[in-house]
């Protein structure tokens, strides 16, 4: 990342995460300064607005060696189960993080890709045929539809943004019907 300013992104890094004073000294001028709090903003804002993107994507790239020996990436049936459980407590993030900020216009995406990737999980979950895992899961769902519910409410009823989340709230309900 490009540092806003002369300032070395360590210091930055430093600063914005111990909320300390940062000095730099410079041993050949014997310079010393302070990191200064606009630099630290903006260090802030550009981490926040990566972030932000990652979010948004819709799609999530891993990168893989080609090494001699590691061509033949996989992963095992519990990981992948793991992987799919972490990318829905993903699009859950993103749905709340467009609630939160009123970006009417991506409420409708991320409302669909949380019910996607919940999807993908329990067609998962179905194929391996793993009573625990499919009980967690039916549990995490239901840990998710107050949170919905919360998420709904803040649209008028029966709005197109209101019924969007609900309908994520009832594609939860089908789920774990499925899943039982």
């Amino acid at each position: 990342m490009k540092c806003p300013s002369s300032v070395p992104d360590f210091s930055l890094w430093e600063k914005y995460k111990t909320k300390k004073k940062v000095l730099i000294a410079n041993p050949m001028t014997g310079e010393i300064t302070e990191v200064k709090k606009e630099d630290v903003e903006k260090y802030e804002k550009n981490i926040k607005g990566k972030q932000a993107k990652f979010l948004m994507s819709k799609k999530i790239g891993v990168i893989v060696s080609t090494k001699p020996g590691q061509e033949k990436l996989q992963f095992s049936k519990q990981a992948k189960i793991n992987f799919y459980q972490s990318l829905l407590k993903t699009k859950l993030s993103e749905l709340n993080y467009v609630v939160e900020k009123k970006f009417l216009s991506e409420v409708q995406s991320a409302s669909e890709r949380f019910a996607y990737q919940a999807g993908i999980l329990t067609e998962e979950l179905i194929r391996q045929n793993k009573s625990a895992d499919k009980e967690n899961v039916i549990k995490e769902f239901e840990r998710f539809s107050p949170f919905l519910d919360t998420l709904r409410d803040k649209y008028e009823a029966n709005s197109s943004y209101w019924m969007l989340i609900q309908h994520d709230i009832n594609t939860l309900g089908i789920l774990s019907a499925q899943l039982k």
